[in-house]
């Protein structure tokens, strides 16, 4: 009779210690068996000590120029660096921070100011529209007192002062001249009642288009006023709206439209520009205002940019004529994200996803301070999670799950798939790329390819799985393999890990608890936070292994046996080896060498067990009645 352990594999808890597949274990702790050896994990390295606090949550930020810094913040917060590549500003952003139960960001210099925790300095997320409408004041007609009026062609007229009119404009008259002597022309009828376009030559004269004294005798001017026209009837109906803008230059939506005024195409107006509003201006890095106009006659109409000033200006002149308008108002529907956003993340196409009660909310692309509510889709249930995948967001919900798909965030849809599995933890939700994995009352629920499905049913029942308390699960997807932390409370904490592409594998136990982790992007490495705030580097290649314990299913005989001898095959030495025959341990060795080496005998059993610890990698194990039966 002979056992021969190996390829290795982990705990499988819903079947019985008996009916265990040969390869699978009844313990599998601090074990990685990825390869079919046990090999064991390396020690965590000690990165940073952060210090006393209520700390729970980590996040790596990286200056301009590589250097990074470890940021802290309370526990379940979601922190996402900004979507801008080679972004100056290097901003994050961050929901779910219970100082300030609102979304905030932060960004180079603000994020290191003073000592201390960082960041140190953030600020509110998203730009509020202004309260107040715009006030305008229309100038009035010009108008101004001749000098002179010239018989040539065209009539050339001169103004006391500077006159202030532009090529093309309209002027009425009203004058007086000598009554005309026979064989003249009467030059205040000429003038008097009628509109003339212009051609301005000086600042204090211009001449009438189309008009000719050159050969005609007019009577002789005496005084008169001249005064700018415009045709009602090409009046431009005008709507203003202004907006915010930060030193960042993010910009919010517009205010309420102005009230409407009826210029001509050349007359200018004075606008009064309300105060920055308190609350608008509190947490916020508002520094100045854009003004906007429509350019055709109604407020559907499409608002183009005026010009931009400092926030504390309290008025601004507009003389910018209609075809020297700048570009469209773009940010019509940024809207400042809802109070209670959370569970931040930022899609391959650069816009953020997050949720609020029912409804998961998405930003503009590349601008995480603008969250349309037209973006936002509402669901059947209570939003509990959100993880992006290659094919769209996963929503873990309190009832069945959806996946909402598209390719930017005005065309997102949401479909509810048709298993009930309800995500029982928010911070449970991890992204493998290809699928996420959350945990239910159940076990682990993974959704991939528009399905859902209890990835962990042929591992645990509902019975076992509860003993890893689900609602308090944290998990994090390192290396394909979804690594999670559970409290079951009186002390019994812990982790696992589960590499759903081989669900038979079964789980891995890790033996600790921490309270949060990061995964970080750049590197291969999963950074973990215990209990008394230390940043660790888990599984360092630097690192000494850490010991493992792995104990085989229980292997029953036809009849009763002595096993008797034994080798292990491993990388180094030694390996404790411990042999347990009916429940008792009968024996235990440190194995020192590949060789077969004896055991006990003077007993006989039919229940086997081969437990394995140490630090080594260990490629398998046999365990027999005779030197024969060895391989």
């Amino acid at each position: 009779m002979r056992i021969n352990l190996g390829p290795f594999r982990a705990r499988i808890p819903r079947v019985s210690d008996r009916a265990l597949p040969e390869q699978n274990a009844t313990v599998a702790t601090g074990v990685d068996l990825r390869s079919g050896e046990i090999r064991p994990f390396r020690q965590s390295a000690l990165v940073e000590a952060i210090g006393a606090g209520n700390w729970g949550t980590i996040f790596r930020w990286y200056e301009d120029g590589g250097t990074s810094h470890w940021l802290q913040f309370p526990p379940d917060v979601d922190v996402v660096q900004g979507p801008v590549a080679d972004d100056v500003w290097q901003r994050i952003y961050w929901t779910g921070d219970i100082r300030y139960g609102e979304p905030r960001m932060s960004y180079t210099g603000p994020i290191q100011t003073g000592g201390g925790a960082m960041p140190n300095v953030s600020y509110k997320l998203g730009v509020p529209a202004p309260a107040s409408q715009l006030s305008i004041d229309p100038d009035q007609e010009i108008t101004g007192d001749i000098a002179q009026i010239f018989n040539e062609r065209p009539i050339r007229v001169q103004t006391v002062e500077p006159h202030g009119l532009e090529t093309g404009e309209l002027v009425n008259f009203d004058i007086e001249a000598e009554s005309p002597e026979a064989g003249f022309n009467d030059l205040a009828e000429f003038l008097n009642g009628n509109d003339f376009q212009i051609t301005v030559t000086e600042e204090d004269e211009f001449t009438l288009d189309n008009s000719d004294a050159f050969n005609i005798d007019y009577s002789a001017f005496i005084s008169g006023t001249f005064i700018q026209y415009f045709n009602p009837a090409l009046k431009d109906t005008r709507f203003y709206v202004h907006t915010y803008v930060t030193t960042l230059g993010e910009e919010g939506p517009p205010s309420e439209p102005s009230a409407s005024v009826a210029l001509g195409h050349t007359q200018k107006v004075t606008l009064e520009l309300p105060l920055l509003e308190p609350t608008d201006a509190e947490g916020r890095l508002i520094e100045k205002r854009r003004i906007y106009r429509t350019a055709t006659g109604t407020q559907s109409a499409q608002f183009q940019f005026v010009g931009e000033v400092d926030i504390a200006e309290l008025s601004f002149r507009d003389e910018v004529h209609t075809e020297d308008l700048g570009e469209t108002l773009a940010s019509a529907e940024w809207d400042p994200p809802e109070s209670t956003l959370e569970g931040l993340r930022v899609a391959a196409q650069g816009f953020g996803v997050g949720h609020f009660d029912n409804v998961v909310a998405f930003s503009e692309p590349y601008r995480l301070h603008a969250w349309p509510t037209s973006y936002q889709q509402a669901l059947d249930y209570q939003v509990v999670a959100i993880e992006l995948v290659d094919d769209g967001v996963v929503v873990g919900t309190t009832g069945r799950p959806y996946i909402i798909q598209g390719i930017e965030p005005r065309s997102m849809s949401p479909r509810r798939l048709s298993s009930n599995y309800a995500c029982v933890s928010a911070r449970s939700m991890a992204s493998l790329g290809y699928a996420a994995l959350y945990a239910t009352s159940q076990g682990l629920v993974m959704v991939s390819g528009g399905m859902a499905k209890l990835i962990t049913a042929a591992v645990v029942t509902e019975i076992e799985w509860a003993r890893y308390a689900p609602r308090t699960i944290h998990a994090y997807a390192h290396q394909g393999r979804y690594i999670g932390f559970y409290d079951a409370g009186g002390g019994q904490q812990g982790g696992f890990i589960f590499d759903p592409r081989s669900p038979e594998s079964g789980l891995v136990d890790l033996g600790f608890w921490v309270k949060s982790g990061f995964v970080d992007p750049r590197e291969r490495f999963l950074y973990l936070l215990d209990a008394d705030n230390n940043i660790l580097r888990w599984d360092d290649p630097d690192q000494p292994p850490e010991p493992f314990l792995w104990r085989s299913k229980t292997f029953v005989t036809a009849r009763p046996l002595n096993l008797s001898v034994a080798k292990i095959a491993a990388d180094n030495y030694p390996v404790t080896m411990a042999l347990i025959a009916d429940g008792i341990r009968r024996y235990q060795r440190d194995v020192t060498t590949p060789d077969p080496f004896p055991m006990p005998a003077g007993y006989l059993g039919r229940e086997w067990e081969i437990e394995l610890s140490g630090a080594a990698h260990v490629q398998d194990a046999q365990i027999a009645d005779s030197y024969e039966e060895l391989e």
